[in-house]
């Protein structure tokens, strides 16, 4: 619940008739009484977050049931993988023991606590709203659509381009954590990288390292968890409204990519 945010619980529960809703429609079927929809960002939240959370599962079960589950029945792997695969994106709790996870395992865990929760949610992470709007403006691209269309919804250019900015100050925040752990620290690389991007995500797990971790160490995770947690909506509240109008045209060129 924490990790879909408040505003799908408050459309959810709107729709349950458990307050008053902000917007409503009128149901042609409900002899005119209003009715509350799901919106956009509710249909966008539990979906990717369903789909997430199936993924998350699935990979961390076939990663690790001939490992860390090994000697669990079936049920209880397919329990313990679910569990993390929540844990991973909300919370810090865990049943196994991350410092006996397999190097795909831990790969997986690691993206995962990227993406974190919803917006606006107790979560950290870039959300699960960047990457379905990433998802979103990448088919468009491919489709050759000049709009990003979600749910039959085209969303503004500034929300694709948010997105994106979201996606690109979440890797140079990490590079740059992981980087300076891996000057003040000599632990194993992948630890180091778990933990960093544990901290950024505010996830809370780790593989054993953090008590182990220099003083330099311990204010560089302090910073991550701040920025983690401040960095994405600082930024877009920065970017907000901003649009630097100018009457001059300048010549449009191209250059190779790729």
């Amino acid at each position: 619940l924490g990790g879909i945010s408040f505003a799908v619980i408050i459309n959810l529960g709107a729709m349950a008739g458990l307050r008053p809703a902000g917007r409503q429609a009128t149901d042609p079927g409900s002899g005119g009484k209003a009715r509350t929809r799901l919106s956009l960002n509710s249909k966008v939240v539990l979906s990717t977050t369903g789909i997430l959370l199936l993924v998350s599962t699935l990979l961390i079960y076939f990663s690790e049931h001939g490992n860390s589950l090994a000697g669990d029945s079936l049920g209880v792997q397919y329990m313990a993988a679910f569990f993390q695969a929540v844990t991973l994106r909300t919370a810090g709790f865990n049943t196994v023991n991350f410092a006996t996870f397999s190097s795909a395992a831990i790969w997986v865990s690691i993206l995962f606590m990227v993406i974190g929760g919803a917006s606006g949610s107790t979560a950290g992470g870039i959300k699960v709203n960047t990457i379905a709007v990433i998802y979103a403006y990448l088919r468009s691209r491919f489709r050759g659509q000049n709009r990003v269309l979600l749910f039959n919804f085209a969303l503004s250019r500034n929300t694709a381009s948010n997105a994106l900015v979201l996606f690109v100050f979440a890797v140079f925040a990490v590079s740059g954590g992981f980087f300076l752990l891996l000057l003040t620290e000599r632990g194993d690389f992948t630890d180091i990288l778990f933990e960093t991007v544990s901290a950024f995500g505010t996830v809370g797990l780790s593989r054993g390292i953090t008590g182990d971790l220099s003083a330099p160490g311990r204010m560089i995770v302090v910073l991550l968890m701040f920025v983690g947690r401040i960095g994405p909506l600082t930024l877009l509240t920065a970017l907000a409204d901003r649009e630097l109008r100018s009457d001059v045209i300048y010549p449009e060129q191209e250059i190779l990519i790729g």
